[in-house]
């Protein structure tokens, strides 16, 4: 417990002083009870000496009275009790008693001097003297002398009162007391005194601070003290003095700066409402640039189709060598500035932040297969051997952005041709498994090109940046294709990194983060083992990491300068087979007849057989091969599924009667699809009726639906492989439709291709999640329709994803002609007339929802409009249609007339169409 400031003061004053009051006092008033108590002692005795001589004389005379009178004359005083005077023979003689009465005595008295309380008891002896007349004389003599004259006659006893003595004594105590006590209370007072000259300034002190700490800053003390409390007064107004004028100059400088800040806001204000301004701005800016880029994308790929399509026409003439190289230039010129254009395009939707990252789940060896079988015919026309080398099994399915990684690869396998004159370019990925399922895909690009050297390799990823910006450069581009790499690779979450050495070659690695990894359960073909031999070691390590991936067992990768005939070789089922690797430069000198491959005129002994695989997709080459070599030729980027069915085959089959026409099974298989049924789900009669004719022409078996409701009834009665949806149907849309065949009919297993004329990528993704395997934009070209097809039914049997590109070997450059049109160009008569019926009615239905109001009616029946134009091949009739649904989209009101300016140039170019028909 904490005592107060006045409380310690009083303890400090009093405490020594009542310490010191009660010991001295104590020991003065003992020393004077003591006093009075020897004193009385002293008298008692006196008295007894006394009256011993004087009785003497009435002892010997025996004279009673004399000895009665002087009894009772002393016990006349206050402090004798009793007298009493003995002979010789101790016979009392005389006594008297006083006559006063014993009076109680406090009791405290003989608790504080125990001897007070005493019977005070006095005797003397009466003794002769020699000389009796000089009685008087010896009272001044010695006594001690005179007892050992006199003889004893008799005694006296003298017995005194202790009242007055202790009332003497208590008379003394009380006096004494009671000065220590008054003592006390003057040292209280004055302690009291001094404490509160103490406390109160400090007070004073506390209570000017709190009423200084609730805001009374003008509180002040006034100084009426001395000494150190004066000071302690002084400093508080001091200090509440300079807290005051801070304070006020705080509050000034607050003012002053919430003043200032307020000018601020209102700059800030009037800088947002500019920067406001300046963003709708600059978002009208953009929306202008992109509608400028669609259309000037629209614009271009119009007569670039024109240009492909007369082209591959001119071709098919009787043209001459000189003739034939002016085409290819053209087309390859084309594919350059289309190629210019999409980088363009890319760049600047990455710029604008509208490419988004999707996470949907395919197979990493398909996709690479696909850019494999894509980019080899430019590789092998330059002499170079393109390679797909896995570094490690790749697991069957991984989640990521498909789409951009195909666009990342396909572009440094472009550049890496491009600056690659002799050698090879080769395709490396692994899969860097982490924890619960995530990992890294690592993808390669290496090439024996002419490298980068280091001081260029910081600009190597600026946009419009040529390394070579000479105008004697050898290499064409517009400085994009890596900067929409790096760009898109770190939109991903990954990265890209380059290795490179002038003169020797460059190394293009991209890491690019994985969200699950789904490995395969087995290999579905049992596959013999195998020694592989190839004359360029980069080939064997290739086909090495093929086989690995699809789980050979390989014998001794070597090289074609020792003969082959491996020591574990076995006979009969336990042979191995011999697969035979040649690179693009000896291809060439064999077809040439210019060399051959040591030891290969005449395969080896102890193989079950061999199989070839090649640098080149051309299949006349292919077969001059076969010829030559009495043994199955492949390409060297033929697909895995390819690869397993031959030398699956080959296991049972020696060389001689091994089908040689795998490769030409596989072209028409892909390209066409007998035996298969499908469902043809399209609300435009015209399109309807090209699909159909399409896929008819193809082999397959068709039935078309014009609704949804129509193809929930054809489900219920027949069963097809695949199916392919329109997304906008009236009634039930084709994503309602799809989820309802998925869910009520059974279609869990087979494949829902989407037919839209949006491109979008929102769209795209809709299509994904609404439960569809693949989105196919309009117009569709045949090729593409049948391949995408059997691709997705083939997905499926096989358990992988849907998402991805075919293994195809089918031929890059074909048609570009609308589905409507032949080859030629020219519009089908049957197309046109359905057309020219169906055309009038539905401007007449479009205009009738545009004066209702009706947007939504509007909308769908110009996309039905856009759709035919885009199967027949009318560019300016499909643009109208476009132009009219990105003004609904955009909810523009119909008051300010752009809906019916734009719907006066639908109709003036339907009117053309219309025209152009009937001439």
């Amino acid at each position: 417990m904490r005592l107060r400031l006045r409380t310690q003061i009083l303890l400090i004053a009093l405490l020594p002083t009542a310490l010191v009051a009660f010991v001295i006092g104590g020991y003065l008033l003992m020393t004077r009870v003591a006093d009075l108590h020897e004193s009385q002692i002293r008298l008692g005795e006196t008295i007894a000496e006394h009256l011993a001589p004087a009785s003497e004389f009435a002892v010997l005379s025996g004279d009673r009275r004399v000895l009665e009178r002087l009894t009772n004359q002393l016990v006349q005083k206050d402090n004798v009790w009793q007298v009493s005077i003995y002979d010789a023979e101790d016979r009392l003689l005389a006594e008297a008693t006083s006559s006063l009465e014993k009076s109680d005595v406090p009791g405290w008295i003989g608790w504080f001097y125990p001897g007070s309380s005493e019977r005070l008891l006095f005797e003397a002896p009466i003794e002769i003297a020699d000389d009796p007349i000089g009685d008087f004389e010896g009272l001044f003599s010695d006594p001690e002398t005179a007892a050992t004259n006199d003889a004893v006659i008799g005694r006296v006893v003298v017995e005194l009162s202790s009242q007055p003595l202790q009332s003497r004594q208590a008379e003394v105590l009380r006096f004494g007391s009671l000065l220590i006590l008054v003592g006390l209370i003057i040292a209280f007072a004055l302690a009291t005194r001094a404490g509160l000259n103490i406390v109160r300034p400090i007070n004073n002190v506390v209570q000017a601070f709190r009423q200084f700490g609730n805001g009374d800053l003008n509180t002040r003390v006034s100084v009426q003290s001395r000494g150190e409390t004066a000071l302690l007064e002084q400093g508080f107004n001091d200090l509440a003095a300079e807290i005051q004028t801070s304070r006020e100059r705080m509050e000034a400088e607050i003012e002053q700066a919430t003043s200032e800040l307020q000018e601020t806001l209102e700059a800030v204000e009037i800088q947002n409402v500019e920067l406001d301004l300046a963003r709708k701005r600059a978002e009208e800016s953009n929306r202008i640039k992109s509608e400028f880029l669609a259309n000037i994308s629209h614009e271009i790929r119009t007569p670039m189709n024109a240009i492909f399509g007369y082209t591959q026409l001119l071709a098919r003439t009787t043209a001459n060598d000189s003739q034939k190289d002016y085409i290819q230039t053209i087309q390859r010129s084309a594919e350059s500035l289309l190629a210019l254009l999409e980088d363009v395009l890319n760049l600047s939707r990455i710029e604008a932040g509208r490419v988004e990252v999707d996470n949907n789940p395919f197979s990493p060896e398909a996709l690479f297969e696909e850019l494999i079988t894509i980019m080899a015919p430019a590789a092998h026309e330059k002499g170079l051997d393109l390679l797909w080398c896995p570094e490690s099994p790749l697991p069957s399915q991984v989640h990521g952005d498909a789409v951009k990684l195909r666009q990342i690869v396909s572009n440094l396998l472009s550049n890496a041709c491009k600056f690659t004159d002799q050698g090879s370019v080769s395709l490396k990925a692994r899969v860097e498994s982490k924890a619960e399922g995530r990992g890294w895909l690592v993808v390669k690009v290496e090439d024996t090109g002419i490298g980068i050297r280091d001081s260029d390799l910081p600009r190597l990823f600026q946009a419009f940046t040529q390394l070579d910006s000479s105008s004697s450069r050898r290499h064409q581009g517009a400085g994009l294709g890596l900067v929409i790499c790096d760009q898109l690779s770190r939109l991903m979450g990954g990265n890209i990194h380059v290795d490179s050495q002038a003169g020797v070659g460059s190394t293009f690695s991209v890491h690019i983060p994985l969200d699950a990894i789904e490995h395969a359960d087995g290999n579905a073909q049992i596959i013999p083992p195998i020694l592989v031999q190839a004359q360029d070691k980069s080939i064997a390590s290739s086909l090495a990491g093929r086989l690995t991936q699809i789980g050979g067992r390989i014998l001794e990768p070597s090289v074609a300068d020792d003969k082959p005939g491996p020591k574990d070789a076995g006979k009969g089922d336990d042979a191995p087979l011999l697969l035979i690797g040649l690179s693009r430069r000896e291809v060439v000198a064999m077809i040439r007849g210019d060399a051959s491959l040591p030891g290969l005129q005449k395969l080896p002994e102890g193989f079950r057989t061999s199989v070839v695989l090649a640098s080149t997709q051309d299949s006349i080459e292919l077969e001059s091969l076969r010829t030559r070599l009495g043994a199955p030729c492949l390409p060297m980027t033929c697909s895995r599924s390819l690869l397993e069915k031959t030398l699956a085959a080959a296991k049972d089959e020696q060389a001689d009667t091994l089908p040689v026409a795998l490769l030409g099974e596989e072209i028409s298989e892909q390209s066409h699809l007998s035996g298969l049924r499908l469902m043809v789900v399209e609300d435009n009669r015209i399109n309807r009726h090209l699909t159909t004719e399409f896929l008819e022409s193809a082999g397959a078996s068709v039935r078309a639906a014009v609704d949804g409701h129509d193809a929930l009834d054809i489900a219920a009665q027949w069963k097809p492989d695949a199916v392919l949806m329109d997304i906008q149907l009236p009634d039930m849309d084709g994503l309602e439709t799809s989820q309802r065949l998925r869910k009520g009919f059974g279609y869990d297993r087979i494949p829902i291709l989407a037919l839209t004329a949006s491109a979008s990528e929102e769209e795209h993704r809709r299509c994904l999640r609404g439960g569809l395997d693949a989105v196919l934009v309009k117009p569709v070209r045949a090729e593409t329709l049948i391949s995408r097809v059997r691709r997705a039914i083939e997905d499926y049997a096989e358990e992988t994803p849907t998402s991805e590109t075919p293994e195809t070997t089918l031929p890059r450059k074909t048609s570009r002609q609308p589905m409507g049109r032949d080859a030629s160009g020219k519009l089908r008569a049957d197309i046109a007339d359905m057309v020219a019926s169906d055309l009038p009615s539905q401007l007449s239905t479009a205009r009738t929802f545009l004066e209702k109001g009706d947007l939504k009616g509007l909308d769908s029946e110009v996309h039905t409009i856009k759709g035919t134009a885009a199967f027949c091949g009318f560019p300016d009739l499909q643009a109208a249609c476009e132009a009219i649904r990105l003004a609904i989209a955009e909810t523009r009101a119909n008051p300010d007339g752009h809906l019916e300016t734009l719907m006066e140039t639908l109709e003036r170019e339907a009117q053309q169409v219309l025209d152009e028909l009937k001439g």
